[in-house]
C-alpha cells in the first residue's frame, strides 16, 4: 500500500487540474509501474477509457468511493472497475491505506469524519439563511423564487465554489416562471460532467431537508416520489441545453 502511496503522489504533483473536477488532457498513456493496491476517490471525478480527457467517460467514482488501482503513471492512474480496466486522473486519488490504521482508529476516524461533516454541512445551511440578493454574475430570476428554490441557491453559493451562473423565475409556464426551480448552470459542462453529478446526487440525498421534489441532469430524472427507481432516463429533446446535459434543474 505504501507503494502505491508514493506513486499517487507523484502522479498529482504533474496532473494538470483545472476547475473543481475538470481534468487536464495528457497525451501520453501511463506504462506498467509497480504501484498497485486500492485507491479511493478525493471528489466526483470521470472514469475514460483511455489516459486523456479525449478518450471517451464510461462512468463517475463518487467522494470516498474505492477502486483497484493497477498502476499510476504521466498523472494518470491505470485501474480495475467492474471487471474491466480503465483510467482515472490521479490527481483525485488517494491511496487507501493513507486514511488506514487499526481497526479502532478506523471507526474513530470515521466517527469524526461524520461530525465534521455534520457540522460543516450545519454552517453552510446556516449560511444560506442570511439576506442579499442571490442574483451574481449574469445569474437572473433567483430572488423571486419560492422559499426552498432560494434555499438551494444560497446553499449552492456557500459550497460550490466554481458555479458561476443560476436561473430561477423566468417567461413562460411551468415550474421556472412560478418560482419552483433553479438551474444550476455548469461550467465546461463537456469537461465538467462529474461535478453536475455530484451536485444532483448531493441534492437528491437532502431532497427533503431543501424540500425538493425532482432533480434533471444529463437527460436524467430523479423524482422523490419514484425514488426507488433512482435516476431514469428521458427521451432527447435535442439540445444541449433542453437535454439538461449543461445545468442541474431542480425543482421544490
Amino acid at each position: 500500500m505504501k507503494k502505491i502511496s508514493t506513486g499517487l503522489r507523484r502522479a498529482a504533483a504533474t496532473a494538470v487540474v483545472g476547475t473543481m473536477v475538470s481534468i487536464g488532457s495528457i497525451a501520453s498513456a501511463p506504462t506498467a509501474s509497480a504501484y498497485s493496491g486500492e485507491a479511493t476517490a478525493t471528489t466526483a471525478v470521470n472514469i475514460r477509457t483511455g489516459a486523456s480527457t479525449s478518450f471517451s467517460r464510461i462512468g463517475v467514482l463518487y467522494p470516498g468511493q474505492r477502486v483497484t488501482a493497477i498502476s499510476s503513471s504521466n498523472g494518470w492512474t491505470k485501474v480495475r472497475r467492474h471487471g474491466r480496466t480503465a483510467y482515472i486522473a490521479s490527481a483525485y486519488l488517494r491511496a487507501s491505506g493513507e486514511e488506514r490504521g487499526s481497526r479502532e482508529s478506523r471507526a474513530s476516524r470515521s466517527r469524526g469524519d461524520s461530525r465534521n461533516a455534520s457540522s460543516s454541512n450545519s454552517a453552510a445551511v446556516q449560511r444560506v439563511n442570511t439576506g442579499g440578493s442571490l442574483n451574481r454574475g449574469g445569474s437572473s430570476g433567483l430572488d423571486r423564487m419560492n422559499a426552498n428554490a432560494q434555499k438551494v441557491a444560497r446553499h449552492v453559493w456557500a459550497t460550490q465554489p466554481a458555479i458561476r451562473t443560476m436561473y430561477g423565475v423566468r417567461g413562460g409556464s411551468g415550474d421556472h416562471p412560478a418560482g419552483r426551480a433553479v438551474d444550476v448552470m455548469i461550467p465546461n459542462y463537456r469537461a465538467n460532467n462529474a461535478l453536475g453529478w455530484s451536485i444532483a446526487n448531493y441534492y437528491r440525498a437532502h431532497a427533503r431537508e431543501f424540500g425538493i421534489r425532482y432533480i434533471i441532469f444529463d437527460q436524467q430524472i430523479w423524482n422523490i416520489a419514484r425514488d426507488g427507481e433512482g435516476w431514469r432516463p428521458m427521451s432527447n429533446r435535442g439540445s444541449d441545453t433542453a437535454n439538461h446535459k449543461d445545468h442541474v434543474h431542480i425543482n421544490t
